[in-house]
């Protein structure tokens, strides 16, 4: 829960996700993946070799105006 509340304080609008990459990279970086990123900027994180992968997608961008906080 933790991580999730972390998560939903980085404001991330779409164009501007530098922050939110930035925090995922940071959370991965003590575990042995390989990290690509393509030219606009997608990650991709992947562990191990094989043939294929087990797939989890979403997006790094928010899709609303940001909530004013208390």
């Amino acid at each position: 829960m933790d991580l999730l509340q972390q998560l939903y304080k980085i404001s991330s609008k779409s164009g501007m996700e530098d922050r939110i990459k930035s925090f995922v990279l940071r959370c991965v970086s003590d575990v042995d993946l390989k990290v690509e990123t393509d030219d606009i900027g997608n990650l991709f994180i992947t562990k191990g070799i094989a043939e294929t992968y087990p797939c989890v997608a979403a997006h790094l961008d928010e899709i609303h105006a940001p909530c004013e906080r208390e």
